[in-house]
């Protein structure tokens, strides 16, 4: 468990509990409001952590000091209630106020956060409807899509060690393995394949491929609704090589060079570059945020993101000797060299710089240059480098 889920965690047990009976949504909720206003002028830490993690850019979340010295109101505490259980504003949960917190739904989510294997298998037990039930909260996710630890309140997105026993359990008892929730505001990415592979709790745990060759077992649909690719290009994209492989290995769909250079195939990249460096055949990719690229030059630059962030140097120099643009930056101003860094890929580093990558450019998350990226990663001696070679300081 985090920090930030940590100090969420203990601040929701001290202050809310299950409702006992089916409850209106707005009731449930106007009384996490109070519990929120009234930790606001206690200086509750945890009141502090849902008003900092609800401010949009990182960059600019403020301390708890800072939080705690800004006026703050009821009107201010519904909407970050509001956001904290996933709905745009105070007058979506108003809007879905016939909305009925369940408390045997709420009750199988904990024992899936928790562990609780017995529990959960008891629940499912009394109440079989409950496999097709969804969250009264914003996200509408069902009991299966909180195995991914994503898309859902922060404070659950946990993975236990039980959690591949509880992916079964769920299966088992007839969960919809490619149900769609409305996490991230909805589409066909909401499975919780999509949202596993996407998900930091279980790569941290050391379980996210155990949980997707759980979910493909139970019949997930490895390329994704659209038969797209989506999971592998979202395992890739978010920086999880190791499921990406699984998820190659079972069969998933690599036709493009943005694909075959992040798993770093550097036979089959060559393969669709001809000696002119141009692409071969039509390529296509479709990104985790649902944009398809198909320009042959964006395809090059996208597939040389993902060779850098997974340390793949000979794919890179391959890209770079067909015309990949070393600066490409489709996302925040986040460069390869920004990947590279943060991952500790020294070789790769040399390699940009020595191409001509622009050691001072900053991201607009963090306003950080790759050497940012690589003291956050702690890799001293990519920092080492970097540091050598960046005029601005």
């Amino acid at each position: 468990m985090n920090e930030h889920v940590r100090i969420l965690d203990d601040f929701f047990r001290r202050t809310s509990q299950i409702p006992p009976v089916p409850t209106p949504l707005d009731a449930v909720l106007s009384h996490e409001a109070d519990a929120l206003l009234e930790g606001h002028a206690q200086r509750d830490a945890g009141a502090a952590m849902m008003i900092h993690l609800n401010t949009t850019l990182p960059a600019a979340r403020p301390t708890a000091d800072e939080i705690f010295a800004t006026a703050f109101d009821r009107e201010d505490a519904l909407e970050i209630v509001a956001r904290t259980y996933l709905f745009d504003s105070w007058s979506d949960v108003l809007a879905a106020k016939e909305r009925v917190v369940d408390p045997r739904f709420e009750s199988a989510v904990e024992a899936i956060v928790s562990g609780d294997v017995a529990a959960l298998q008891r629940l499912l037990g009394e109440s079989p409807a409950l496999i097709s039930s969804r969250s009264a909260f914003g996200h509408e996710s069902t009991l299966l899509h909180y195995v991914a630890a994503n898309g859902v309140e922060i404070r659950r997105q946990r993975t236990p060690n039980s959690i591949v026993d509880l992916t079964k359990t769920l299966l088992e008892a007839g969960a919809e393995v490619d149900a769609l929730s409305q996490s991230y505001g909805g589409g066909p990415n909401q499975t919780a394949l999509c949202l596993t592979v996407s998900s930091g709790h279980p790569y941290e745990a050391g379980l996210q491929p155990d949980i997707v060759a759980t979910l493909l077992d139970g019949g997930a649909n490895i390329n994704g609704l659209a038969s797209d690719g989506t999971p592998i290009a979202t395992a890739l994209a978010f920086g999880y090589l190791e499921t990406a492989q699984l998820l190659a290995r079972r069969g998933a769909r690599i036709d493009n060079i943005v694909l075959a250079s992040g798993l770093g195939q550097s036979d089959a990249v060559s393969a669709l570059i001809d000696v002119k460096g141009q692409l071969v055949g039509i390529q296509r990719y479709v990104d985790p945020f649902g944009q398809t690229i198909e320009s042959a030059e964006e395809l090059k630059d996208r597939a040389l993101i993902l060779a850098c962030k997974h340390g793949h140097r000979d794919v890179a120099s391959l890209l770079l000797d067909a015309g990949g643009n070393v600066d490409f930056a489709p996302i925040r101003n986040e460069t390869s060299l920004h990947w590279a860094a943060y991952h500790g890929h020294l070789a790769v580093v040399e390699l940009l710089v020595e191409r001509g990558a622009n050691v001072s450019l900053k991201d607009e998350q963090w306003h950080a240059k790759p050497v940012d990226w690589a003291v956050e990663g702690g890799h001293a001696t990519v920092v080492e480098y970097l540091s050598t070679r960046d005029a601005g300081g």
